[in-house]
C-alpha cells in the first residue's frame, strides 16, 4: 500500500539525537518501512520556551540536518512549521522558510503568542497575525487550523474564502466524537473540504476518547467526517512522536496496513482506503502544484 501522513514529530528528536530516520527506532523509522511509497510532512516544533531567534535557528539546524541524511528511494517529505512563534516580529521570515521547503504552518500550539490563540484559549488573531496569515498564502504557505482556538480558525477560514485557497488541519480529530478543544467542529470541517481542503486524523487517545482507544475509536471519528460528505477529504495525521502514547494495535508506521486491514473487515472499499491513505494527500498537494 501507499501511506502520506500529514504530521508527525520526528525529525526535530533525530536532529536532536544526531540520528537518521532510518534505524531511529522511532514510530517513523524508514528501516523496511512497509511501504510501496511512503510520504511524510515532517513538522518542525517552535518550542514556546524557546525565544524566536532560537526556534528560527532551530528550524534550520533541522533542515540541515534533514539535508544530510540518506533516505530510501520509496520515501519523500515536505516541511511543516508546529508554531510559528519563530517568526517573532518579522513575517518577512515567512518567506526564507518557504524558501526552506515549509508549505504547511500551524500559526500557534498552546496559549497565545504574537499571531493569536491556540486551542486552550478564546483569542482570534492579532492585527499582526492576520499580516501572517496573508504573507504565508503570498509565499505559497497553508495555514493548519490545528492546534488554532475556534475563534482563530474562523478568521483564518474567512481569509481563505476571500482568497479563494484551501486550508488544512493536518492533525484533528472530531469534535462531535470527543468534545475536545484540540478537536474540530463540525461546522470547519465543512469549511475545511469547501476550501478545497483537508483533515488529517490524530492518533493521540486524549484526542479520540476519554475511555479505552482502540482501531474501532479511529474508525467512529473517521465515518463520522464520512457522514459528513469527507470521502474525498480526510487523511491520516498521526502526530507519529509527538505522542507518548498510542491506540491499541497502532504504535507505528509499521502498524498503518493492520489499520486498513481493519477498516476492510468493517466494509471500507478498496477504494476509500486508497483515498484515506494517501491519495486525498497526494491529490491535495498536486493541486497546489507542491511537489512531493
Amino acid at each position: 500500500m501507499k501511506y502520506f501522513d500529514l504530521h508527525c514529530d520526528t525529525l526535530p528528536i533525530v536532529t536532536e539525537k544526531r540520528k537518521s530516520l532510518v534505524d531511529s527506532k522511532m514510530m517513523v523509522d524508514l528501516a523496511d518501512h512497509p511501504f510501496e511509497q511512503y510520504t511524510q510532512v515532517l513538522a518542525i516544533f517552535s518550542d514556546p520556551a524557546l525565544s524566536a531567534d532560537d526556534a528560527y535557528d532551530r528550524f534550520f539546524a533541522c533542515r540541515r540536518h534533514l539535508d544530510i541524511l540518506t533516505l530510501p528511494e520509496t520515501f519523500s517529505c515536505i516541511l511543516s512549521v508546529e508554531n510559528g512563534s519563530l517568526i517573532g516580529d518579522r513575517p518577512e521570515r515567512i518567506d526564507r522558510l518557504a524558501d526552506a521547503g515549509v508549505r504547511l504552518m500551524n500559526p500557534v500550539w498552546a496559549g497565545d503568542n504574537l499571531i493569536g490563540g491556540a486551542w486552550d484559549t478564546h483569542h482570534g488573531l492579532t492585527s499582526f497575525g492576520r499580516t501572517v496569515i496573508d504573507r504565508a498564502y503570498e509565499s505559497g504557505v497553508i495555514p493548519d487550523l490545528s492546534h488554532a482556538s475556534d475563534e482563530m480558525a474562523k478568521e483564518i477560514l474567512q481569509v481563505a474564502s476571500r482568497k479563494e485557497m484551501p486550508v488544512i488541519a493536518s492533525h484533528s480529530c472530531a469534535r462531535a466524537v470527543h468534545s475536545h478543544g484540540r478537536n474540530l467542529p463540525d461546522d470547519y470541517f465543512r469549511q475545511i473540504m469547501a476550501s478545497g481542503g483537508i483533515v488529517g486524523l490524530s492518533l493521540y487517545p486524549h484526542h479520540l476518547t476519554d475511555g479505552e482507544c482502540t482501531m474501532e475509536t479511529i474508525r467512529r471519528h473517521l465515518e463520522h467526517y464520512l457522514s459528513l460528505g469527507g470521502e474525498d477529504h480526510i487523511a491520516i495525521g498521526a502526530d507519529w512522536d509527538g505522542i507518548e502514547c498510542t491506540p491499541d494495535g497502532v504504535s507505528s508506521i509499521r502498524d498503518i496496513p493492520a489499520l486498513s486491514d481493519y477498516l476492510r473487515q468493517n466494509g471500507w472499499s478498496e477504494r476509500l482506503l486508497e483515498k484515506l491513505f494517501c491519495q486525498n494527500a497526494a491529490n491535495f498537494f498536486r493541486r497546489l502544484h507542491i511537489p512531493f
